[in-house]
């Protein structure tokens, strides 16, 4: 028998804090969401600040500005509905982000040309998609899914770093909150007991904040690099 995707029973016992099918059963978990969206907000004010200035915003990194809002709304309707389709559109949305700011990071931080992006983009999806389900951690609370983002901002950071790039604390500290996320995210289930409204409204507050940083970073390096003449832009470099 197929479950139809409107059968809410199927996330009932995801999180700590939802108890019912109710429209909303999740308070704490809807609200956060709105961490996400004033992220989104902060930059797209940002953003009208830059224009103002004079400054040129890549059409990309306003994509992955979006990207954020776009989280924040799937995030909110999953908490809502808990239903299947909610669940993979939140799920989606936040691949996107994943994708947009790897392409955007590449491309603005690291100079490459978007030819090269295009063809390393999808070889950083397959790893994402099909490594995790091969690790032996994905049984430790289904962490797994979570740990190429989690390395991923480390590498990037280290990259950085490497160059000599200012810009790799803000990616670090983007790692770090994500961390601090990653141990909220899988101890809502297994501290319940403890914690009644559970903790996953902590992982909305720490990747939230990540989410910002990364996107804050990439931002402010696009603007700098549209404005520097050809002559003065650093060369390509390959990680």
């Amino acid at each position: 028998m197929v479950t139809p995707v409107w059968d809410a029973s199927l996330f009932l016992e995801s999180f700590c804090e939802r108890r019912g099918a109710s429209f909303l059963d999740e308070p704490m978990n809807l609200a956060t969401n709105l961490v996400f969206l004033l992220a989104c907000l902060m930059l797209a004010r940002r953003v009208v600040q830059l224009r103002g200035e004079g400054c040129a915003v890549p059409f990309s990194v306003q994509a992955l500005i979006a990207s954020i809002g776009a989280v924040a709304i799937s995030s909110a309707v999953f908490h809502m509905s808990a239903l299947r389709w909610a669940g993979v559109s939140d799920a989606m949305a936040v691949r996107l982000f994943a994708m947009a700011f790897a392409a955007c990071y590449m491309r603005w931080l690291l100079n490459w040309p978007w030819l090269w992006v295009a063809v390393v983009i999808p070889a950083l999806l397959s790893v994402a998609l099909v490594v995790p389900g091969a690790l032996p951690l994905s049984r430790l609370y289904g962490a797994a899914p979570l740990l190429p983002g989690a390395l991923g901002l480390v590498l990037f950071a280290a990259i950085l770093a490497q160059r000599g790039d200012p810009a790799w604390r803000v990616i670090a500290a983007a790692a770090a909150s994500f961390a601090v996320a990653m141990v909220f995210h899988r101890a809502d289930r297994p501290l319940c007991e403890l914690v009644p409204t559970g903790t996953h409204f902590l992982w909305h507050l720490f990747s939230g904040i990540a989410a910002y940083l990364m996107a804050s970073a990439v931002l402010e390096r696009a603007v700098q690099r549209q404005q520097r003449p050809p002559s003065q832009q650093l060369a390509p470099v390959v990680a």
